[in-house]
């Protein structure tokens, strides 16, 4: 082993939401959360954990600005992934991030930045930042697939097209230059008992918003502070799973399912208006293919809210465009118009 650089150092950057209640240790389970690091030196290497609950698992690298993934071994035992070899001997900037969602988690220990390598002290980090609360869409679900539809795409594709940095809400990150926190993962409702998050019991956004990550084995996850950062925006993009496994949004609208659902909605918006009194939300859903009748009653819901700070936005191709998932141009056409947005409301989401 070369010169190691343990998970705790001053000179990284974490970004995302991350349980390092173990310093040495940091537990990563949302999707485009992980650690940056600048240095000097001609290899690099990260000591990395998986825990694996399901499916294949994979990595991001941004290394100088070039993109790559690694399979790691279904297996949790530390591995040692060899990220880059043969680099010339000047400053690097790389960011090992999680691909996939929460069909595992990882630990990142450290980096091994060979005989000759040296940390360096990272350059001066956004200061805004925005959290997006959604579900595959934010997550970058089979984003980079090039099938038509979700039912076309296998497991093992999906895991291997699944990428948050091509979601929209990374793109937004980049075109902003804001930090972004992705509170995302495929097929979650909003609501508990809704949705396809969850081994036994379904896990919706209102519990797992509370979690610096989750472990699906032992059902658990440790609390996140929310007082650890405060978002400049947060984009809430949720409802179109929770029509498992009872489709309650089709009929009249005033079924008593459809009441609960509202009422845990609001409930969900003014907790987070309560942790954020500054904040402001923005309400939507995505272009995957959906019912009308979700985003009215959506657009119900931030009416009796009634704040000025929450806003419900839809995109031009609305619930009409991706058959169960987004591609590439899909999620910068997405970036765009929510960019427009945000800028429109910038003397609120950037004080």
């Amino acid at each position: 082993m070369g010169v190691y650089i343990s998970a705790n150092h001053e000179y990284l950057v974490y970004r995302g939401r991350y349980d390092d209640s173990d310093p040495k240790a940091p537990i990563f389970g949302f999707p485009y959360s992980g650690i940056a690091i600048t240095f000097e030196g001609d290899q690099l290497r990260v000591h990395i954990t998986n825990l694996h609950y399901e499916k294949d698992n994979y990595i991001g690298l941004i290394l100088d600005g070039e993109q790559k993934k690694f399979r790691l071994e279904n297996t949790e035992e530390e591995q040692i992934i060899v990220l880059a070899e043969g680099l010339d001997r000047k400053k690097h900037e790389a960011f090992v991030f999680k691909r996939t969602d929460f069909c595992h988690e990882m630990i990142i220990a450290g980096f091994d930045l060979g005989d000759h390598g040296k940390i360096m002290m990272p350059r001066k980090q956004p200061r805004r930042l925005i959290e997006f609360i959604g579900d595959g869409t934010t997550a970058g679900e089979c984003v980079e697939s090039r099938k038509s539809s979700r039912e076309e795409i296998s497991e093992e594709e999906a895991m291997e097209t699944s990428n948050p940095y091509y979601s929209y809400a990374a793109i937004v990150g980049r075109m902003l230059h804001t930090r972004v926190n992705l509170i995302a993962q495929s097929g979650i409702g909003m609501k508990n008992g809704c949705g396809l998050f969850g081994a036994d019991e379904k896990i919706g956004m209102e519990t797992l918003y509370e979690l610096a990550s989750y472990d699906q084995k032992k059902n658990h996850g440790e609390k996140w502070n929310p007082e650890r950062e405060i978002p400049h925006a947060i984009v809430v993009s949720l409802g179109e799973n929770d029509k498992y496994p009872i489709n309650f949004m089709q009929g009249s609208g005033t079924s008593e399912e459809v009441i609960h659902w509202k009422e845990s909605f609001c409930k969900f918006l003014n907790h987070l208006r309560k942790l954020f009194p500054k904040t402001l939300i923005v309400v939507t859903t995505s272009v995957c293919i959906h019912s009308p009748k979700l985003d009215r009653i959506i657009g119900q819901v931030c009416a009796e809210i009634n704040d000025s700070s929450i806003i419900h936005f839809l995109y031009n191709e609305n619930g009409r465009a991706g058959d169960g998932f987004v591609n590439i141009h899909q999620s910068e056409e997405m970036a765009l118009e929510l960019c427009r947005v945000l800028k429109i409301a910038e003397n609120q989401a950037w004080n």
